[in-house]
This record gives C-alpha cells, sequence and structure tokens, in this order.
C-alpha cells in the first residue's frame, strides 16, 4: 500500500506544473544616461527571471536626483559621479545602509541606493539582483567595472 501512495505522489509531482510565482510589484529605476545600456540589458534579464516589470528613466544624475526630492516617484537610483544618493539620503530619500559603491568606469563611481523609508520586498530582490554576479557580467561586457 506505501508503494501505491509513493508512486502516485510521485507521478504527481513529476507531471503537475508548479506553482507560479507570486506577482511581483512594478517597479521604477532611475539611472544616469551613461548606463542605459547596460542597464536594459540586466534588468530585462532580471524581469525575465523574476517575472517582473521594471521601468527605467535615464537622465543625468543631477536632474534625477531633483526629481526625486520633489516627489518623483522611484524605487532605485544608479548615481554617476557625486555624491547625489548621500544628498538625497540627507534629505531623508534614502535611508542609511541602503545604497553601496556598484560600479566603475571611466573615472565616474555609480552608487545604487534603495529609495524610500522601508524598500518593498522586490525591490531589494532587483537591488540584490545588479549586484550580483549575473549582473557583472553584463556591466563589463559594456565597459563598467565592479567596486573595488
Amino acid at each position: 500500500m506505501h508503494f501505491l501512495i509513493a508512486a502516485i505522489a510521485a507521478f504527481l509531482l513529476a507531471f503537475l506544473p508548479a506553482p507560479a510565482k507570486a506577482a511581483c510589484e512594478p517597479m521604477t529605476l532611475y539611472a544616469d544616461e551613461s548606463a542605459e545600456e547596460a542597464l536594459r540589458e540586466a534588468t530585462g534579464l532580471f524581469s525575465i527571471e523574476e517575472a517582473c516589470a521594471v521601468t527605467l528613466e535615464f537622465d543625468g544624475t543631477p536632474a534625477l536626483a531633483r526629481r526625486i526630492s520633489e516627489g518623483g516617484m522611484a524605487h532605485l537610483l544608479l548615481a554617476a559621479g557625486s555624491d547625489w544618493p548621500g544628498w538625497l539620503e540627507g534629505k531623508g530619500f534614502v535611508r542609511k545602509g541602503n545604497r553601496m559603491t556598484l560600479l566603475r568606469s571611466g573615472g565616474n563611481t555609480y552608487q545604487l541606493a534603495l529609495l524610500g523609508p522601508a524598500p518593498h520586498e522586490d525591490t531589494r530582490r532587483l537591488y540584490a539582483f545588479l549586484q550580483s554576479y549575473s549582473a557583472a557580467e553584463i556591466f563589463v561586457r559594456h565597459g563598467f567595472f565592479r567596486r573595488e
């Protein structure tokens, strides 16, 4: 009898579809325009792997930082050059500990920051993905170097 139950369970596990992933919250990432090509590729891979919609908006970092400080609705910021994420942290748009140097290229340092007081779990997954080996391979192909 135990054999029959085990056989039925094995059959069900082998042929029934796996449960679908829970729907992911759509998110918006503001990024410096100099990282556009690499970031489109990296977030495209994340969107496929995680079934998450990521909207990208590109501009110069100062314009993006001002947009955020004026109420722009972004979940993450990839900033180039000077310390705009630090400026946003000082204004309360980035919690302490929610930013890090991600990349370097041509003398520029790129900082990635989680925006808002309590970032959503899906946003944290994208933040972690952009630090992953898979994303690093994409960034390196586009001429960026990992943080030191």
